[in-house]
């Protein structure tokens, strides 16, 4: 029985290398144009993933995380620092 990998979506690109390695463990959605989400757009993101990987340049607002009905479990950043993110 084959069981699905958990969907990751990235918010923008990454190093190859990263989302070659993001590519071998989960169902990736790159974001191709490399533009910043719209929050509407990090809503649907966190409501279609399992998990989302963002950057310094996504702000994801205490509305985001209060969204119904959000199916991202996990939240990774690639980069330093934490200012971007309401914990």
């Amino acid at each position: 029985m084959m069981t699905s990998r958990p969907r990751v979506i990235v918010t923008r690109r990454l190093p190859e290398a990263v989302e070659d390695a993001l590519r071998s463990s989960f169902e990736v959605r790159l974001n191709a144009t490399d533009r910043q989400f719209t929050p509407i757009e990090l809503r649907e993101a966190m409501r279609q993933s399992d998990g989302l990987l963002c950057t310094l340049t996504d702000r994801l607002t205490a509305d985001l995380f209060a969204a119904p009905i959000l199916s991202c479990r996990i939240l990774a950043n690639f980069g330093v620092g934490v200012n971007h993110i309401a914990l």
